[in-house]
């Protein structure tokens, strides 16, 4: 069984695109990137190791981190616990896995997705407005079966942890019904 035959739909917070949607011109389509965004990409996908080193071994350093992300990407508005980004930067400290975490964006810069055809299966895409860069949605329609465009009114990088309600809403709004899905299975079995 492929992916075609077992994936029903998709539900997404982002849109990897298909080099046919952009045509290798992705940073036309994405619109301008701040100089940190941009810097903090290089960083990311040349020399992530570096700074995680760093990071493993200060605890300071792992918190600075972690916060300026949660500054930089969250929705000023979203009223995000203290516990919740104390038990975020307690998992990546207690774990040590801010390293394999940052290796991840080395990796897929070295091995890129390379989505050469149009991603047919349903897709249902949650656009939170402070996620950034973000393709338009006609580029993400070129590389995808967009049958749902949620625009969210809050929400940023972590909407799950910002809008938890809005994104289980969407979420929600797109599963089908029990009955639905037993007729998908039925067609499969």
């Amino acid at each position: 069984m492929t992916y075609r035959e077992a994936l029903t739909q998709l539900h997404a917070l982002y849109a990897q695109l298909p080099a046919l949607a952009c045509q290798g011109h992705c940073t036309d389509c994405c619109g301008p990137i701040g100089l940190s965004a941009l810097e903090y990409r290089v960083m990311q996908r040349t020399t992530p190791l570096t700074a995680s080193y760093g990071l493993a071994d200060s605890p300071a350093g792992l918190a600075a981190w972690i916060g300026e992300k949660f500054l930089l990407w969250a929705d000023p508005a979203s009223r995000i616990p203290t516990d919740t980004l104390l038990t975020n930067l307690s998992i990546y400290w207690f774990t040590n896995t801010i390293a394999s975490s940052m290796r991840y964006y080395l990796e897929s810069a070295e091995t890129p997705l390379l989505l050469t055809e149009r991603i047919a299966v349903p897709t249902h895409i949650a656009r939170f407005p402070l996620e950034a860069p973000f393709p338009p949605r006609p580029y993400v329609e070129r590389g995808y079966n967009v049958v749902r465009w949620t625009e969210m009114p809050r929400g940023g990088h972590f909407a799950a942890l910002e809008a938890p309600d809005l994104l289980a809403e969407d979420i929600v709004a797109c599963a089908p019904s029990p009955r639905e899905a037993g007729r998908g299975s039925a067609k499969r079995g």
